[in-house]
């Protein structure tokens, strides 16, 4: 075999890891002299066509798992709002790579679709309506890696007129809707506990509950 042939046959042989392919390769270029080759170098896939077309294939399927989890974050984010922290949560149990959902996140941060102060205060809101104290307000909010004070959960009060003693109140009411009070003194207590715990439940503290429970069971 001359130099070329030999030169030709090693450039096949570097892309072919196949050892019935490299026989074949090796009876094709044991020719007679006169024999004209078939192949040309010009006709040879380089292999740095293989590593490019390698990394289009991955350049495409990274660009294409981006916009589907791009597209699952803005899905969820019409029904309701999250913070950044249970967006992250919402990517990660959808099955989507840390890189992938830091770049969605990134990106909704970048448009303002994900807003952790605001989120924080509808946070609030939603906990003040239902009747919890402050310390039960900042627990959860905090599970959700976002900080928030007792003078900014007061200052949410105040706005929506859902002051402490106006919430333990309504709790109250509501505990003790269609009851009556009893009149002796065992029973009386055992509902008055049950008030309490039931106010407990929600953060409020034996003093804020005691300033306000003798309005309705003394």
């Amino acid at each position: 075999m001359d130099n070329s042939k030999q030169k030709l046959f090693e450039n096949l042989k570097n892309l072919s890891s196949n050892s019935n392919e490299l026989l074949k390769l090796s009876e094709s270029f044991e020719t007679d002299e006169n024999e004209q080759t078939i192949i040309s170098e010009d006709d040879l896939i380089k292999p740095e066509i293989f590593v490019n077309n390698n990394e289009t294939v991955k350049k495409s399927k990274k660009e294409s798992t981006y916009k589907k989890a791009f597209d699952y974050s803005i899905r969820i984010l019409s029904l309701r709002d999250y913070s950044t922290h249970k967006m992250r949560q919402k990517l990660k149990e959808k099955g989507f790579e840390v890189e992938h959902s830091e770049q969605v996140i990134e990106k909704l941060l970048e448009l303002n679709y994900l807003r952790d102060d605001e989120y924080a205060r509808m946070r609030v809101k939603q906990l003040i309506i239902k009747g919890y104290a402050n310390s039960y307000i900042i627990r959860k909010v905090n599970q959700e890696k976002l900080s928030i004070t007792n003078e900014q959960i007061d200052l949410i009060r105040d706005e929506q007129n859902l002051g402490s003693d106006s919430q333990i109140r309504y709790l109250i009411e509501k505990k003790l809707r269609n009851k009556e009070v009893p009149t002796d003194y065992e029973n009386k207590m055992k509902l008055k506990n049950k008030v309490i715990s039931f106010l407990a439940s929600k953060g409020y503290n034996y003093g804020q509950i005691s300033s306000v429970i003798g309005e309705y069971i003394s």
